[in-house]
């Protein structure tokens, strides 16, 4: 692809970027500017003024202020999202926002490792990814985000290979990159999807697929250890990347320049109705509207149709048959739409009042982690949708759906179509149930809390499997960044122990709190005499009658059981004799 003379990024001078993620983009080992160093060299090289922001820096701010980094190393998705949101401080920072404080352009987002391999290769959630980028896109709405997928690590298999089972689920690589994240069920292209449909500027750059492989990813010349990448490989990525930055300068990835227009579009008659059928030459669409007309030049009598983004056919019911129509069809998106493509003519059957097409539910049916915003469409032009939430069949006299229906726990969305002189639809019905992350259990602490007089050495245990323990000491409450139990704990004056249970994919468990008060052992009494001693209670009488009779006596603050202790004071000196 050519650069112009002068590239840039909605017209900026200087570019900002923003990389953020884990180790890999902070760099590793000798090669402290990960991929950074050659990009930002590329960049020059193609006529960009680029410059890397962050609170992180590898090298001398003062001899390369431009490779700043916001990379973590070991860190997953959900404490990436802390330091977006400023409820983590970033290692050398003070708490802050750092989109707002670093106020970048574009964000280069690679993570998702750390949490692979704490799922044991088992994958991720892509909707773990939906709370990073609203936290990004509420400091700055306007920041156009290239999300990469992590890189395939040689780690995550035993063997070489496309295909790889882990505990009974089947895991596809496509081009070196983990379809867990990238792919299964419509995962993370889906949500990025739609966010490019709320009119984000946002992208899934696919374009290190010749860099890291599953073939070449057990080369300790690719990646030194099953994970981090090489000096060179670090340099072929920065090649990779710059095709990334060039494609968002000029729109073509987040949907900020209009897609490209169908061709072919092809009308069946089918009895009252048409089947249309055409071929998709964009990538990027977030629909496609369909005029329908009895005009052959569209100036009187049009219905606009809308179909689904990734549509290549639809249906158009609700026509008069026997009747000549004329069809014509355009991609749109974000920045608008595609021109129309050339009209198709096609005559319907001769038939009766055709009935209502099926309304759709996006997104469809299934089982989700967080609350949906479900929307219902009707292919067929003027059609009204009826719904009910409650399982009941709905009516035209149902609800009529306007804006989104909020599924906050489980329910099931039936829908009818309905228009004045037709059949209506058929019913459509999803149930879309809702499942929260379980929770892990909270910590328990042996010994109990209490008073002791004596050094405690305090164990904490979780019966949730695989769960880390994060404690405090000083009263304040722990975080997943609070300090890892890791062994028992030695209390030997009073202090109480906060701690809560994490673990990958669960929340967190409640607060646990033990306090543990020292207190000295109260001791028996004392006497010393010039012939015995005398301890305990029951023989408390003896004591003093000989304590009266003695001519001079002292008594003392045991340490033990009848051991002498420390002298608190003389009480008598030669006392008169009196009788007892």
């Amino acid at each position: 692809m050519s650069i112009g003379a002068e590239p840039s990024i909605d017209g900026l001078t200087t570019i900002r970027i923003m990389p953020l993620g884990d180790s890999i983009t902070a760099g590793y080992g000798a090669d402290v500017g990960g991929y950074r160093e050659q990009l930002k060299n590329r960049l020059s090289s193609a006529g960009y003024n680029a410059v890397f922001v962050g609170s992180q820096s590898t090298f001398n701010p003062a001899s390369d202020p431009g490779l700043a980094h916001e990379g973590h190393s070991g860190w997953r998705i959900p404490q990436i999202t802390s330091i977006v949101t400023g409820s983590l401080d970033a290692v050398g920072t003070s708490a802050s926002q750092i989109i707002t404080t670093a106020n970048p352009d574009v964000v280069m987002l690679m993570i998702g490792t750390n949490d692979m391999l704490g799922s044991n290769g088992m994958g991720i959630d892509p909707n773990l990814y939906r709370p990073l980028l609203d936290a990004i896109y509420a400091q700055k709405p306007t920041v156009r985000v290239i999300v990469l997928p992590f890189i395939y690590c040689s780690i995550f298999a035993d063997v070489q290979g496309d295909n790889i089972n882990y505990g009974g689920r089947d895991i596809r690589f496509i081009n070196g990159q983990n379809v867990v994240v990238a792919r299964q069920d419509g995962g993370l292209v889906q949500i990025i999807t739609a966010y490019q449909r709320a009119g984000k500027r946002i992208s899934f750059y696919d374009g290190m697929n010749q860099v890291i492989t599953p073939a070449n990813s057990h080369d300790t010349a690719v990646l030194t250890d099953g994970v981090h990448p090489t000096a060179a490989t670090y340099v072929a990525m920065g090649n990779a990347l710059v095709r990334a930055i060039q494609d968002v300068s000029i729109g073509v990835l987040d949907g900020s320049v209009t897609p490209t227009i169908p061709s072919g579009l092809i009308a069946t008659a089918n009895g009252a109705g048409l089947d249309l059928a055409w071929t998709r030459n964009s990538a990027n669409e977030t629909g496609f509207q369909i005029d329908v007309s009895s005009d052959p030049v569209f100036q009187n009598s049009i219905t606009t149709v809308a179909a689904p983004a990734g549509s290549t056919g639809a249906t158009i019911n609700g026509l008069q048959a026997n009747t000549q129509y004329f069809l014509r069809i355009r991609a749109v998106d974000a920045a608008g739409a595609s021109a129309n493509t050339t009209p198709s003519e096609a005559t319907t059957g001769i038939g009766g009042t055709s009935s209502i097409a099926t309304p759709t539910f996006s997104p469809a049916g299934g089982t989700y982690s967080s609350t949906q915003a479900v929307t219902l469409t009707c292919l067929t032009g003027g059609a009204a949708i009826h719904f009910t939430t409650d399982g009941s069949t709905p009516t035209a006299s149902s609800p009529m759906f306007s804006v989104a229906i909020s599924v906050a726990s489980t329910t099931t969305i039936k829908a009818i179509a309905t228009a004045s002189g037709m059949i209506a639809s058929a019913v459509a019905s999803a149930t879309y149930t809702i499942s929260a992350p379980a929770t892990v259990a909270t910590p328990t602490f042996s010994p109990a809390g209490g008073a002791y007089t004596s050094t405690q050495a305090v164990t904490l245990t979780c019966s949730t499997g695989g769960t880390a323990i994060h404690f405090t000491t000083d009263g304040s409450t722990p975080t997943a960044s609070s300090t890892t139990y890791s062994g028992a704990i030695s209390v030997a004056s009073t202090m109480t122990i906060t701690a809560i249970g994490t673990a990958s994919g669960m929340g967190a468990s409640a607060l646990a709190s033990a306090t543990y008060t020292f207190v000295a052992g109260a001791p028996p009494a004392h006497v010393d005499s010039a012939t015995r001693h005398h301890c305990g209670i029951g023989s408390g009488l003896a004591v003093f009658a000989l304590a009266l009779l003695t001519l001079r006596y002292r008594i003392f603050l045991a340490t033990g059981p009848c051991e002498p202790g420390r002298r608190l004071g003389t009480v008598a000196k030669n006392p008169a004799r009196r009788p007892v």
